[in-house]
């Protein structure tokens, strides 16, 4: 274990200890329209993912493509967050982008594969029929319905690539993309309950302390893709290396 990633993991303890840290504080003494507290909460999984990327860089990873494209839907998810507290559909929008952007860094992690859609059709269909058929939930805007409805396939997708990339290599960094991925669409039915359904106390703490920690999990994941990949182009060098001789 070298010394740099020693500090590395020190650093993503410690970020995460203060991400839930302020979680809690958020919950306690913030609330959904505090858009301040909820762009603070954020900040920290973008932090995260800053202080894992500059990992991936200085490792000179093979592969870096996806650390970005992840990184850069963190920081439209904090976005999003402080969105979401203003203008609900503005922050919907920049939500679709960031799932968008992982999306993206999820494909340039394992190519395209039938499994894919296998897992994302079913979760699409099932995400749309919590938009427009529970008895739970009543979207009054038919256009934000349809809007979220296209949202629940964006998402629906994220979350079933990931897990497929899972299946197909059972790795640290992909457990963890999925277990996220899989999380945050939980907590965007929860907070669907929530908004247009009987606002209730349960289904705020789900879709909170399902969301931020999901965030949360996903930057740390980029530390471990960095740390395989890195070991994997070692491994590749060596391989050639001995191949010379």
């Amino acid at each position: 274990m070298s010394y740099i990633y020693r500090k590395y993991r020190i650093a993503n303890i410690v970020l995460f200890v203060c991400a839930m840290v302020c979680l809690v504080c958020y919950d306690r003494f913030g609330g959904y329209g505090n858009a301040v507290f909820k762009g603070f909460t954020s900040f920290w999984f973008v932090l995260l993912g800053g202080v894992n990327l500059t990992y991936a860089v200085k490792s000179r990873i093979n592969n870096i493509k996806p650390v970005v494209f992840i990184f850069a839907g963190l920081f439209i998810g904090m976005i999003a967050d402080i969105l979401l507290a203003v203008v609900f559909e503005y922050g919907v929008i920049f939500f679709a982008l960031g799932h968008i952007m992982y999306l993206v860094g999820f494909y340039m992690i394992e190519k395209p594969h039938r499994s894919d859609l296998m897992i994302s059709l079913p979760l699409s269909v099932v995400s749309v029929i919590v938009v427009i058929g529970n008895p739970f939930i009543n979207v009054a805007d038919p256009l934000l319905e349809k809007g979220l409805m296209v949202y629940a396939v964006i998402i629906s997708f994220m979350a079933g690539k990931s897990v497929s990339n899972f299946l197909a290599q059972q790795t640290m960094s992909r457990l963890l993309i999925a277990v996220s991925s899989t999380m945050f669409l939980f907590s965007d039915v929860m907070l669907m309950l929530y908004l247009f359904g009987t606002p209730s106390r349960l289904a705020w703490v789900l879709c909170i302390y399902a969301y931020w920690p999901a965030q949360t999990l996903l930057a740390h994941a980029l530390l471990h893709y960095s740390i395989e990949n890195t070991r994997s182009r070692v491994h590749i060098n060596t391989t050639r290396l001995t191949a010379r001789f």
